[in-house]
């Protein structure tokens, strides 16, 4: 997202402004390590670019700070800065996903707006059991989650929200867990990110 009158039109507008002036285009995100700072650190990469990390105390702030233009850019969610789209202070650029979403289909795809062909970022809430709890519960808490993520109620507040909602198998999820480990733990270790 970008406020609403930004120059940028597209995602290659964006890093044209970058290649230009190395460090000075800004993007912020809601603290170092977040999905939106590794999100940033993986265009800068797959774009070739260098841009300049803000990080910041929560999103509030962070997405006050795109609308008041002290930012050029930041990652944000339907849900999470969709109030700010809605009031015309910000603008969606490009949606970090494959393909574009349901609730904006005018809204393309890195990709489809001059960026790096194979981005993809994205985030999930996942439910997670202590070690050791026994298979039986953990499948049984799963297959309840799962049937309330197909509740229609449920359904429509994911769509207000613009989530979609995301169930995996618990092999899958720990499969699906490894490979963005993998991903994102290349990113953290280039940017020299550990947890205290």
């Amino acid at each position: 997202m970008v406020p609403v009158d930004s120059p940028f039109r597209g995602t290659g507008d964006l890093l044209q402004a970058a290649r230009a002036k190395p460090g000075s285009v800004t993007y912020g995100s809601w603290f170092v390590g977040s999905p939106g700072h590794i999100g940033g650190a993986m265009l800068e990469q797959g774009a070739g670019v260098e841009m300049m990390h803000v990080p910041y105390k929560d999103m509030g702030q962070l997405y006050a700070a795109v609308a008041n233009k002290e930012l050029a850019w930041a990652f944000g969610s339907g849900g999470s800065a969709g109030p700010l789209q809605r009031a015309g202070k910000v603008r969606y650029l490009a949606v970090s996903a494959p393909r574009r979403l349901a609730g904006f289909p005018d809204v393309p795809t890195i990709a489809e707006s001059g960026g790096p062909a194979d981005f993809d970022l994205a985030g999930s809430v996942a439910l997670l059991a202590p070690k050791g709890t026994p298979a039986a519960v953990a499948d049984k808490i799963q297959r309840d989650v799962a049937q309330v993520l197909r509740d229609p109620e449920v359904l429509k507040r994911y769509d207000a929200m613009f989530y979609e909602p995301y169930v995996l198998e618990r092999a899958e999820y720990v499969k699906e867990l490894a490979d963005e480990t993998r991903r994102f733990g290349q990113v953290l270790k280039r940017l020299n990110i550990a947890l205290d």
